[in-house]
């Protein structure tokens, strides 16, 4: 199943509903009038959230009285905020995929978002940016060592980093030695 939806300058966009980690998401973007809409011939909608718990989405049991014509709208900022909260999943995705079986632990996908999301907030209090050095700084902290920042000759790198410097993060980290990032 899947909804549409558009953006003010006429584009559309599908939300498939496949995974119930979607609606998750967007229930965190929907303005409360979206989420009344789209809840509205429901009761109760209880969804798996992805530490095993359920999320709950209360309805009025009615089909809404009025509903927007055409197809609903998005902000922009409701658009990007969707990306945002996937962003996460794509990189855990992208590693999985680049690195199989070679992950500590091998984690699933419900597994390795969370290491996934710390290292990202990790990577932004340094200012780490840009997709390369992005998963980058992410695959290392996942594959390395979760605080693999904290070395003093990474540290300094970090501190000498400039977003969208030539050679980025890379280059930034260059004279760490092999013997760090074996340690």
């Amino acid at each position: 199943a899947f909804c549409d939806y558009a953006l003010p300058d006429a584009s559309e966009f599908f939300l498939h509903w496949y995974d119930s980690r979607i609606l998750a998401r967007v229930v965190q973007v929907w303005t409360p009038e979206q989420r009344a809409r789209f809840a509205a011939p429901l009761i109760t909608l209880r969804y798996a959230l992805r530490d095993g718990s359920q999320g709950e989405l209360a309805g009025t049991g009615r089909l809404p009285a009025a509903r927007p014509q055409g197809i609903e709208r998005f902000t922009p900022e409701q658009h990007q905020m969707l990306f945002d909260l996937d962003y996460p999943d794509k990189l855990a995705v992208q590693l999985r995929r680049l690195y199989p079986n070679l992950l500590p632990g091998n984690p699933d996908q419900d597994a390795l978002v969370p290491r996934v999301q710390a290292q990202l907030d990790r990577a932004r209090a340094h200012g780490v940016a840009g997709d390369k050095d992005t998963f980058d700084y992410v695959a290392w902290g996942v594959a390395i060592s979760p605080r693999f920042d904290e070395h003093p000759a990474i540290a300094d790198g970090l501190r000498a980093y400039r977003a969208n410097a030539e050679g980025g993060l890379s280059k930034a980290l260059e004279g760490v030695p092999d013997a760090v990032w074996d340690a």
